[in-house]
């Protein structure tokens, strides 16, 4: 009788441990199956793309919701002009070249659409996206601190702590070609530079200058708003000359771009009594002593990195036949070679 009890038994508990196997082995595989369901939405997530910083970011607005000094410019994209001139290669220093006249025909062209390093010439688009992204015109009085150490970007010199008001900025961009102020005014508009850089090659596909794979392999491609040089930071003459010739459109470029000298505000340096000169207008063109006989350049943009963009020329001339035109000149081994060489142009090619 005993026996059978103790059989009976044994038979109890090992059915209960069986049991207690199958519910332990559950909870193994829960645990498990939990453990991988959780790592792989960890590295699902992991895998998604971020966002460029500040990508969401836009340019402050009026309090309409209205950007005031956006306009309706039309520049017309220069067609292939089978007449137009080719310049010759023992004519200039330059290794690239193209002459435009504002009405959007091609004068004269050196390996116009071969890709270019445009140093500070890509401050002109800088002020095209600045001044169209003011929200008022109270804001070019606005008065900005200087919060970027001066390092390789400043062309005047300036010290973190300084304040100058937009427009001072703008002028500092331009006539003395400096990264300081371009990078100060991106940040006010655009919340960082790199938001800012956004908006710039928005731009060039506003304008058209989609030359190859817009998306992946446009013809322009700006990754900074100062010039400095970088791989994917890079254009062609022929995209220069369209902006450029966009930014003369616009009065307040216009008027930057062919001031040879301008007077900070009294917030900057106060008492020194210190004048921006433009780098090209002043310094190259020895304020206008030297010039072609058959134009009168006026304005304009100069831009060098070292031996990747060469010395490079961006100007605006007023014919004395009438018309006007934008020249781009990239890659002369000196600056006397580079203004040497819008001369030869404008006096060759301008009738």
């Amino acid at each position: 009788m005993n026996s059978n009890k103790i059989k009976k038994q044994a038979v109890l508990d090992d059915a209960t441990l069986n049991y207690l196997l199958i519910i332990l082995a559950f909870i193994v595989a829960l645990i498990i199956f939990t453990a991988v369901y959780l790592t792989a939405c960890f590295i699902t997530a992991d895998k998604t793309p971020a966002p460029l910083p500040n990508q969401d970011i836009e340019a402050p607005a009026d309090e309409a919701g209205n950007y005031p000094f956006r306009q309706d410019i039309s520049v017309v994209l220069p067609p292939d002009n089978p007449s137009s001139a080719v310049i010759p290669a023992d004519s200039i220093d330059s290794e690239f070249a193209m002459l435009i006249s504002t009405k959007g025909e091609i004068v004269a062209s050196r390996r116009s659409t071969a890709v270019i390093y445009p140093a500070s010439m890509t401050k002109i688009m800088t002020l095209i996206v600045i001044f169209e992204n003011l929200p008022s015109e109270a804001a070019l009085d606005e008065v900005l601190t200087v919060n970027i150490p001066r390092g390789e970007h400043s062309g005047y010199g300036f010290e973190v702590g300084e304040k100058l008001t937009v427009r001072d900025l703008i002028y500092a961009a331009i006539l003395q070609s400096d990264g300081v102020a371009c990078i100060t005014l991106a940040e006010y508009i655009a919340g960082s530079e790199a938001s800012f850089v956004n908006m710039m090659n928005d731009k060039v596909r506003e304008l058209g200058l989609l030359e190859g794979d817009p998306e992946n392999n446009p013809s322009t491609n700006f990754t900074n708003c100062s010039g400095l040089h970088e791989q994917y930071h890079y254009t062609t003459v022929y995209d220069m000359a369209v902006i450029t010739a966009y930014a003369m459109k616009n009065t307040f470029c216009a008027d930057v771009l062919t001031s040879i000298k301008y007077t900070p505000s009294e917030n900057f340096r106060p008492g020194e009594g210190c004048t921006f000169w433009h780098s090209f207008l002043h310094n190259r063109l020895s304020d206008g002593a030297i010039q072609p006989t058959t134009a009168t350049i006026r304005g304009g943009k100069t831009g060098w990195t070292g031996d990747e963009s060469g010395y490079c020329i961006a100007s605006y001339a007023e014919g004395k036949n009438g018309e006007s035109y934008v020249l781009i000149t990239a890659k002369a081994e000196s600056w006397a070679a580079a203004v040497e060489d819008s001369i030869t142009i404008l006096n060759n090619y301008v009738d």
